[in-house]
C-alpha cells in the first residue's frame, strides 16, 4: 500500500485579533512589530496532502497539533490565541504526520529562522526642488516710486546724497513665486502680491519709510503659495547701514592730475572699433581726499569683459563689435560709497562697484539695447556726502 506524501508548505503569521494572515515568514526574514497593527500574533503551519498532525519545536518548546488550522501557539478552532514574541531570532521547526499524534509516516521537516524587531522607521522628506529665488533688494523713492538703486550685501546709503527720505524697499525675485516673507529687527512681513515691498504698497504706489542711521539686516524667502504657504525657495538675506554725512571743509591739498587720451584707432588685430574725436582733454584739478572717475569702458554685456575704453568724442560702430548687448562702466579712483551715473539726462545712482551706466547685477552687466544716436554720459563719484571728481563724455553710436 502507497504511503501519502506529506508536507509542510509555508509557515504564515497570522494576526490574532482579526485571525487573518499577515504575511508569509520565509527563513531569516525580519518583522518589524512597529510596522503591524497589532502585537497580538500567532503563526500558522499550512500543510499538504493527508496531514493528520503536525509536531512543532521552537526554542524549548515541543507540541503537536492534531488538528488543523496547526498554530504554533495553538487555537479553538481557527481563533488563534495571542503571542507577542520578544524582539529576538526565533527558529521554527514542523514536521507532518499521516496519523494524530505525532504518528504514522512523517514528511520532510520545514525549519525557518526570524528576526523580531521594534523600530520606528522615520522616512525623510526630501527637500523640494525649486528654482524660486530672492533676486535683489532695490531701495525705492517713495514720492516718485521710482528705484535709487539696488541694495547690495554691507551697502552704505548716505541719506545726505539722496533727494528725498521717503523711501520703500521692493523685494525682486525669480521663477513661480506667490509670496514673500520678509524679516527685520523681529519683525515678519508677509506679501502676497508683486511687487513685493516691505513697507507695503498699493500697485506701484509704494507706502513711505524713513530708516533710521543705523545698519539693518533683511531676510527675505519667496514661497509657491499667497500668505507664506507652500514650498519655499533660496532666501537671501543682506545688511544695508544708512548714514547721513556732514559736509567737510575743502582742504587745501590739491594735485594737477592729468587725464590720457586713448586712441584706440591703431595698434594690433585686438583693437576695439572704438574711434578717437581728437578732443583734447584739459588737465583736471582735484582734491586729494575725494574720489575721481578716471574714465570710462566699453563693456561686452554677453561676458562682462571690457572692449576698450571710451574717451570724449568716442564713435562706436555696433556693426564692428564682438557683439551688440553692450554696456559702458565708469572707472573710479579712490574709496567710494556710491556713484551718480547718466545717460542723457536719465540719473541712476550705482551703490556698489562695478558702476554702470545701464546698471548691473553685481557685475552682471544688463544690455543697454543702445540704437544709432549720440549719448552723453556722466560719473560723480561720492563719499561721505561730498561729491569727487565727476567726467562727463559725448559718445556717438552708429550701425
Amino acid at each position: 500500500t502507497q504511503v501519502p506524501e506529506v508536507q509542510v508548505d509555508r509557515f504564515v503569521l497570522m494576526n490574532a485579533d482579526t485571525d487573518q494572515p499577515i504575511m508569509e515568514l520565509n527563513d531569516s526574514d525580519v518583522v518589524n512589530l512597529a510596522e503591524l497593527t497589532t502585537s497580538n500574533l500567532n503563526i500558522a503551519i499550512e500543510t499538504q496532502g493527508n496531514v493528520e498532525s503536525v509536531a512543532i519545536s521552537y526554542d524549548t518548546t515541543n507540541r503537536v497539533e492534531n488538528a488543523a488550522p496547526y498554530a504554533a501557539f495553538s487555537d479553538n478552532n481557527g481563533d488563534y490565541y495571542d503571542w507577542t514574541p520578544e524582539l529576538r531570532a526565533y527558529t521554527f521547526e514542523a514536521t507532518p504526520y499521516t496519523r494524530n499524534g505525532g504518528r504514522g509516516s512523517a514528511g520532510d521537516m520545514l525549519s525557518i529562522t526570524v528576526l523580531f524587531i521594534d523600530e520606528v522607521v522615520v522616512e525623510e522628506t526630501p527637500s523640494p526642488v525649486t528654482d524660486m529665488n530672492i533676486t535683489q533688494y532695490v531701495l525705492i523713492d517713495a514720492n516718485s516710486n521710482q528705484p535709487i538703486g539696488i541694495l547690495s550685501n554691507n551697502s552704505v546709503i548716505d541719506l545726505a546724497t539722496l533727494p528725498t527720505r521717503n523711501f520703500n524697499i521692493k523685494v525682486e525675485t525669480s521663477g513661480d513665486v506667490e509670496s514673500v516673507v520678509v524679516n527685520y529687527d523681529g519683525n515678519t512681513v508677509t506679501e502676497s502680491y508683486a511687487p513685493y515691498a516691505i513697507w507695503s504698497n498699493d500697485g506701484d504706489n509704494y507706502f513711505g519709510w524713513t530708516p533710521e542711521l543705523r545698519a539693518y539686516t533683511f531676510n527675505a524667502v519667496p514661497y509657491s503659495e499667497n500668505s507664506g504657504q507652500g514650498d519655499a525657495g533660496d532666501s537671501l538675506s543682506i545688511t544695508v547701514t544708512f548714514v547721513e554725512s556732514v559736509v567737510q571743509a575743502p582742504v587745501t591739498s590739491q594735485t594737477v592730475v592729468e587725464i590720457p587720451q586713448v586712441n584706440n584707432n591703431t595698434g594690433g588685430g585686438n583693437v576695439p572699433p572704438v574711434t578717437d574725436g581728437n578732443v583734447n582733454v584739459p588737465p583736471v584739478v582735484v582734491d586729494n581726499s575725494l574720489p575721481i572717475v578716471t574714465g570710462f569702458t566699453l563693456i561686452n554685456a554677453d561676458t562682462n569683459q571690457p572692449i576698450g575704453a571710451l574717451p570724449n568724442g568716442a564713435t562706436i560702430s555696433l556693426s564692428q563689435l564682438p557683439t551688440r548687448n553692450i554696456n559702458v562702466r565708469a572707472d573710479i579712483s579712490g574709496n567710494v560709497h556710491q556713484v551718480e551715473v547718466s545717460a542723457n539726462g536719465d540719473t541712476f545712482l550705482e551703490l556698489g562697484a562695478p558702476y554702470s551706466i545701464w546698471r548691473d547685477d553685481e557685475g552682471n552687466y544688463h544690455n543697454a539695447n543702445l540704437t544709432a544716436g549720440q549719448y552723453t554720459l556722466s560719473a560723480t563719484p561720492i563719499l561721505n556726502g561730498q561729491a569727487g571728481q565727476g567726467m562727463t563724455i559725448t559718445i556717438t553710436v552708429v550701425d
